[in-house]
């Protein structure tokens, strides 16, 4: 990051007028440097620790059961129970990229979509952003591409949240 007087002094220099801090301020996240920073949360995904793997897994769990009452029994229990067992295996020991995981994490995600369809709650936009430095982290530590997947995070969450505000 750079202090305002530099953005300012770099301002200046390329255009040769007088700018003020809040110009150049606002300049740089409109339109100069930082307008197209990556957001935090995939960064934070490529770096995730066990630790930091288990909370969110577990955090994960939790809302999904709190906050919706259709997982709390039939094939979606199954699948949370299944999620568990899956994340304690991973833990412990790593799993492979094997495909009965890699859905897994994909029904946990569209169980969290389905929620916030249903119960419009701001807090699954949440969810799911925390979610997806999960999934996103789990992938990257697979060695599995994970970019695009970002991408479609973003647009469900501001699709949920724009539901949210309808709700």
């Amino acid at each position: 990051m750079k202090r305002i007087r530099e953005l300012k002094r770099v301002d200046v220099e390329q255009t040769g007028e007088k700018w003020t801090d809040q110009a150049s301020f606002l300049q740089a996240y409109q339109h100069g440097d930082y307008h197209e920073e990556e957001p935090i949360w995939y960064q934070l995904a490529l770096s995730l620790s066990d630790k930091e793997i288990e909370d969110i897994a577990l955090f994960t769990i939790h809302w999904l059961i709190v906050g919706s009452v259709e997982t709390r029994s039939g094939e979606r229990l199954d699948t949370l129970m299944t999620f568990h067992e899956q994340m304690v295996d991973w833990l412990q020991s790593g799993l492979e990229a094997v495909p009965p995981f890699l859905e897994l994490l994909d029904r946990i995600k569209a169980m969290i979509i389905e929620a916030a369809e249903q119960y419009r709650y701001p807090e699954w936009a949440e969810a799911l952003r925390q979610y997806s430095v999960l999934h996103i982290g789990l992938l990257h530590r697979m060695r599995l591409k994970t970019h695009s997947l970002q991408e479609d995070y973003n647009h469900d969450v501001e699709r949920i949240i724009r539901l949210c505000d309808k709700g």
